[in-house]
Order: C-alpha cells, then sequence, then structure tokens
C-alpha cells in the first residue's frame, strides 16, 4: 500500500477538549482535515499520499505541473479561511508535511509557551491588506497647477532676467514639490491605518508595479485588526478613499484573511 502522510495547514488556539474533526475535505479530498490536540492547543491536519506530496513527487509537480500546484494552493488557502472563521490561526507554510503525527505532537509539546502567545495575540483579530495607488499623471498636473499659480505671482514685477531664471527653475520645482506632497500623504494614510490595526507589517512595492502603467503603488501594508474595529475601519478608508480620488490616489482593501503575516512559526520539519 503506498505510504501515506500528514499535510499541516495551522497551528490552533483555544480548541475545544477532545477536538478531533475540522472540515470534511483536506487538500487531498478524500481525507478530512483532523486536529491533533496538546493541551488548549492543536495542529489541523490531513492524510496525504506522499507518492504526491512527499519529496520526491512535490519536486516533480511543483517544477513540471503548474495546474497542480494552483489548485493546491487554492485549496490550502480555503482550508485555512474555513479553519480561521472558528479559531484562532498560525497558518504555516504551503505543502508542510510530516510521515505521522508523532513528530507533530512534539512541536506542539516542545513550543508549547511560543505557540500559546503566538495565538494570543492574534485571538479575534484578522489580517487586512491595504495598497494606496497613485496616478501620477493626474498627481503632477495638480501640483504643478499649484505651483504655476505660485510662480506667475512671483513673476510680477520682476526683470527680465529673473523671470527667465524661475522658468526655468519651475520643473525642477515642481517634480521636488510632486514627491513632497506624495510622500507627506501616504505618512498620513500610514498614521491613519496606526489608528486601527494591532501591528502593521509594511511591505516593498517596488516589485508590484508596472513599467507600462501610469498608475504606481506607492504604500502596501499588511494589518492585524480586531473584529471590533472593523467596521469603523472600513467605513475610514472609504471616506478616505472619497477624498484623495480626485488628487489622483485611490485605496485598495482586501481581506479578512487569516494571519499570515502576524503568525510566524517555525515547525522543523525533517520528517518528510
Amino acid at each position: 500500500m503506498p505510504a501515506q502522510g500528514l499535510y499541516l495547514y495551522c497551528i490552533l488556539g483555544k480548541i475545544r477538549k477532545n477536538e478531533t474533526f475540522l472540515l470534511s475535505e483536506g487538500i487531498d479530498p478524500a481525507f478530512p482535515v483532523e486536529v491533533i490536540c496538546y493541551r488548549d492547543i492543536g495542529a489541523a491536519v490531513s492524510t496525504v499520499w506522499l507518492s504526491e506530496f512527499g519529496e520526491d513527487g512535490l519536486h516533480s509537480n511543483i517544477n513540471n505541473n503548474i495546474n497542480w500546484v494552483e489548485e493546491k494552493a487554492r485549496r490550502h488557502t480555503l482550508i485555512l479561511e474555513q479553519i480561521s472563521e472558528q479559531y484562532s490561526t498560525a497558518p504555516v507554510k504551503f505543502c508542510t508535511i510530516f510521515n505521522d503525527g508523532k513528530p507533530i505532537m512534539q512541536l506542539l509539546s516542545e513550543k508549547y509557551e511560543e505557540l500559546s502567545h503566538v495565538m494570543e495575540a492574534v485571538e479575534g483579530k484578522k489580517e487586512w491588506t491595504v495598497k494606496v495607488f497613485c496616478q501620477k499623471e493626474t498627481y503632477y498636473n495638480q501640483v504643478e497647477n499649484e505651483k504655476r499659480e505660485e510662480m506667475e505671482s512671483a513673476l510680477q514685477g520682476r526683470s527680465p532676467g529673473a523671470v527667465y531664471l524661475l522658468k526655468k527653475k519651475f520643473n525642477e520645482t515642481v517634480k521636488i514639490a510632486f514627491e513632497n506632497a506624495l510622500s507627506e500623504k501616504i505618512n498620513s494614510i500610514y498614521k491613519l491605518l496606526q489608528n486601527y490595526a494591532e501591528d502593521i507589517v509594511p511591505e516593498d512595492c517596488l516589485n508590484c508595479n508596472d513599467n507600462e502603467s501610469s498608475r504606481k503603488m506607492v504604500l502596501k501594508c499588511s494589518l492585524l485588526i480586531s473584529g471590533e474595529n472593523v467596521q469603523g475601519f472600513l467605513m475610514k478608508m472609504n471616506e478616505t478613499n472619497e477624498r484623495f480620488i480626485p488628487d489622483g490616489l485611490f485605496l485598495e482593501i482586501t481581506g479578512p484573511w487569516p494571519p499570515f503575516s502576524f503568525t510566524v512559526v517555525n515547525l522543523q520539519n525533517d520528517n518528510c
């Protein structure tokens, strides 16, 4: 009979006593998602075939079967979302596989204090993502028009030589003013987010932008938000969007997600 292993999805907090069953279908629909318990924490797992999810099978699928990877990644995320509707969760990385439940139980035991603190930190909270985009041409033109009015006022009564020099410096002045104004807006949005989030993880935007597009991402953050703050957060984001859209800035909010960015758990997987 082909060998089987256990696929680990996440660590659970405050599980119910003797909890053994979570979902009817795991990443392999033939096997349910169950829980391995240790005191008041647990691990959500399901059985998988090692011919598919073991080291050799994974290497082959990841390198040669993009459809398999996409389908399993979607299933992995869906299962995590379903579990997080019932429990506080600390997700682990895609395709974390163990030969059996013994090393998982050992990890829960050895890391109990650490995992308990992690679960306490995310209890009642979900992850949200905020992206801020800038339509640079729109925003630049607005700053340019503002500076043009200032320049035309400054030119009144000046000598021809002074007028020439001021006009020559105009484009450089507008560029600096644009960058400063954009930086101030980004900072104001970030400070606003801090009012609603228990924790924030800023992310690099450089690799998120298409060089051919005039729309540039200028801020990306993952936020850990408690349930009681969600409504106020969403209302404030909508209000901020309405205020900034005429300037060429707009926000994109997605979530809620399991707290991927706030529950880094190092689980040594030497048993696969």
